[in-house]
Formats: C-alpha cells, sequence, structure tokens
C-alpha cells in the first residue's frame, strides 16, 4: 500500500511539473511567448477608431464587349444625373458559306428581355444606324471593347422605335405562337436590305469576315428624352437576340433566318451630369462626408486610412471595414447594387490577397469569406484580415488606400449612397482585432 500511494504522488507531483512547465517555459512550441507575451493572457486587444478619408472619383472605363447579356435605355435623376447606355451590334453569320436568303420581304431586330433596371412607365425612342462598313475604324471581329467605345456610322436612319415602354413580362405575338417577352425594332431602309439579300456563298455569306466587311453592324442610339429604365438583353445561345430577316424564294413559303450577335458587340456608355446634381459638388473632396458609386463605369470611392501604417508588431486576428447605405430602408425605382467590391491599384488593378479564401474557385460573390454582400441591416462587410495583415508587415506596395466599386459594374446600372470618412451616424468603420506582439 505505502508503494501504491508513493507512485500516486510520483504521478501527481509530474504532472504539476508538467503544468508548471507549460505555463513558464519560454520555448514551448504550442505556446510561445513570441507569439504570446507572458504579462497577458493573449493580449488581444480591438481598435475601431481609424481615420477614414473617403472620396468619389470617376470610374475607370470598363469591358463592355462578348457578353451574355448587354443593356439598353436611360436613367436620370437629380442625385447622379443622366446615364446612357447604347449599343453597337454586329451580327454573325448562320453558317459559313451560307447559301443565301432569295427574296428579302422584311427584317426586325430582336432584344429579348432579361430583366430590366429603374421605371416601367416611362417613355424611350430609339434610332437605328448602320455603321461604316468602309471606315478604318469598324467592328474588328473577336476584338474586346469598352464602355467609351466610338465607331464612324452612316448618317442614314435605317429603323427606329418612338414612346414606347419596357415590357418584360408581355410576349409577342407574331405570325404563329406567341413569341417570348422582347423589343422588335423594324429595318425600314431598303438599300440596308437590298445589300444583304445580294450576297451569296462565295462573296458576303463566304464567313463572318466577309459579311462584316460588307455589313460591318449597327448602331442603336437612345434618343429618350425623359425615359428613366434600363432594360437587360438575353444574349444566350437560347435567346432570339439577333437580325431576324423574313424571306422567301420565288414560289416557295416564307422563313425567317436569325442573325445573332456577333463577338464584338459592344455597350457604350455616357455619363453627363450639370451643375445641379447632387454628385457635383462630391467628385474628387478629398475628405468627405458621403460616397457615391455608380455602375456602368460610372462613379467609384477611393478609401484611405492614413495611419494604418502606424499600427506595428501585431497580429491581425480579424479586420472588418462596413460600409452603410445612407438611404437604407427608403423605396426608390433604383434598386442599391447586391454586392461591392473592393480592390487595390499599384501598377495595375489587383484583387485583394483575401478575394482567393472566399471559395475554391475564388468567386467573390458567393465568398462567405471576403463578403460584400448587401446585409439585412443594410450594410456591406468585408473581410480583410490578410491585406492589412500585410500593410502593417510592410509586405505590399506603399499603402495609399484601395477603391470601392459596384461588383459586375460593367453591366450593373446600379446607384448608391454610402457614408464616409466623417459622417457620424453612418460613417465607414473598419475593426480590427490584434494581438500585440514583443
Amino acid at each position: 500500500m505505502v508503494f501504491i500511494r508513493f507512485r500516486i504522488l510520483l504521478t501527481v507531483l509530474a504532472l504539476i511539473g508538467l503544468v508548471n512547465g507549460l505555463m513558464s517555459c519560454k520555448d514551448n512550441p504550442y505556446l510561445s511567448t513570441v507569439v504570446i507575451p507572458l504579462n497577458s493572457q493573449l493580449n488581444v486587444k480591438i481598435a475601431d477608431t481609424f481615420s477614414i478619408q473617403a472620396a468619389t472619383i470617376v470610374s475607370d472605363k470598363v469591358l463592355t464587349s462578348g457578353l451574355s447579356r448587354y443593356i439598353l435605355g436611360q436613367t436620370q435623376n437629380a442625385t447622379f444625373g443622366k446615364t446612357t447606355a447604347s449599343l453597337y451590334a454586329s451580327f454573325s453569320l448562320p453558317s459559313d458559306q451560307f447559301e443565301g436568303l432569295g427574296i428579302i420581304d422584311s427584317a426586325v431586330i430582336n432584344l429579348q428581355y432579361a430583366g430590366i433596371f429603374g421605371d416601367t412607365l416611362t417613355n424611350h425612342s430609339l434610332l437605328v444606324y448602320e455603321v461604316d462598313p468602309n471606315s478604318s475604324q469598324r467592328i474588328i471581329d473577336n476584338q474586346s471593347y469598352y464602355s467609351d467605345a466610338q465607331f464612324p456610322i452612316v448618317p442614314t436612319i435605317i429603323g427606329s422605335l418612338s414612346n414606347f415602354k419596357f415590357h418584360p413580362k408581355d410576349s409577342v405575338a407574331v405570325v404563329g405562337p406567341d413569341l417570348t417577352p422582347h423589343l422588335r425594332i423594324k429595318i425600314t431602309d431598303l438599300s440596308f436590305l437590298n445589300k444583304i439579300q445580294s450576297q451569296t456563298a462565295s462573296t458576303g455569306f463566304l464567313n463572318n469576315t466577309a459579311f462584316h466587311s460588307v455589313v460591318n453592324g449597327i448602331y442603336i442610339k437612345v434618343i429618350s428624352q425623359n425615359g428613366n429604365g434600363m432594360m437587360y438583353i438575353d444574349n444566350s445561345a437560347s435567346s432570339i437576340t439577333g437580325l431576324e430577316i423574313y424571306h422567301h424564294v420565288a414560289g416557295g413559303a416564307a422563313t425567317a433566318t436569325i442573325f445573332r450577335l456577333g463577338t464584338s458587340t459592344v455597350n457604350a456608355y455616357e455619363h453627363s451630369r450639370i451643375a445641379t446634381n447632387e454628385v457635383t459638388n462630391h467628385l474628387g473632396k478629398t475628405n468627405d462626408s458621403v460616397i457615391y458609386l455608380q455602375g456602368l463605369g460610372g462613379l467609384q470611392a477611393r478609401i484611405q486610412i492614413p495611419y494604418l501604417n502606424h499600427l506595428k508588431k501585431v497580429l491581425v486576428n480579424k479586420a472588418e471595414i462596413i460600409f452603410e447605405d445612407v438611404n437604407a430602408g427608403t423605396t426608390s425605382i433604383y434598386t442599391p447594387p447586391a454586392s461591392l467590391y473592393i480592390y487595390r491599384k499599384d501598377s495595375i488593378t489587383q484583387t485583394l490577397e483575401d478575394v482567393t479564401l472566399g471559395s475554391p474557385f475564388s468567386d467573390v460573390t458567393t465568398g462567405n469569406y471576403f463578403g460584400g454582400a448587401r446585409a439585412t441591416d443594410y450594410t456591406y462587410r468585408f473581410n480583410i484580415t490578410r491585406y492589412i495583415q500585410k500593410v502593417v508587415d510592410n509586405q505590399t506596395a506603399p499603402f495609399d488606400g484601395f477603391y470601392l466599386n459596384i461588383l459586375g459594374n460593367s453591366l450593373n446600372p446600379n446607384q448608391i449612397k454610402l457614408g464616409g470618412g466623417e459622417l457620424s451616424s453612418k460613417k465607414i468603420k473598419l475593426k480590427i482585432t490584434f494581438t500585440q506582439l514583443n
């Protein structure tokens, strides 16, 4: 019995020694005091009083060619001014060495609805022109184009549509069954149709390159006076978007052939602002109480945190930046963006390191880590822990801030007003939880 009690005593003493060793040993690989100082249990601190400077600036041009959706229309309001989305559309042959059309009876441009933004009750008007195929600046196949694209046009109007409203839920009755909701613009210029009709499998119908040297494309220009909405155009493989030509051969039945949108179809955006627009007095203001974001290459914000690089010798556990909608809870015909996006610029535009932690495919729209989606409390939150750690460690370029924009702004016309750096109730917040290192 004495021997057993002695063994128990030795075991207890050994356990006590082990615990004391874990609590005091400076070289323990699991609780190293290099990481966790002895004078604090974890020495975790929270900082949320960083000075943040925010400014609204004009966005860079955005890529708007080769898309599965396009946009057409106009929005205008006292805050952001007027935005117009027009379309340069090229068309592809149904096949190489296309056999021909015979006699053309009529032709229409079909633009199938994929949705609408803004007001469905205001009137719109459109004019259609031919892109000059003889110009040295004409549309080139498989070329990438941006939102500031311009191509010379032939001044003759080849089609138009006046004082119409967008009806994305109304099917269209043509000869035969009703068709899915779409916009139809009739081609009225006979010389344009005759040029298409005269092509053969050995001339303009040989392939797309040959066709585009004859019919380079069209320009759909928005001329609305009071229009305040835009339509999304479905350009998927299953849509009927394109140039639909009705034709027949002598003694034969009439038929229809669709020339789908070409690979270099491109949206062109124009933003017009005047002195009375709200954003005019805020553009470029270095440290503003509010910031404005506008899609379609409209407006973005630059965010700076001047004293962030003064945070030294810390291990960043979590860093979260929060933006809040100033008009939260109000009703508007302009829906706020579903997601925002932040990025940095060095010599080129770059994603933040945290984006790659969003999902196996780096998808920022679904990544739970990076964030950016609109929350039920009208905020947009980003987890930028890795980025802030690199700033603290001086592992990035000199810290001059990052940029905030609407996710997918090349096609999303959304607009929003957010709290800036000095707005007391809804200002931008940066919350960092960190461990102070020795």
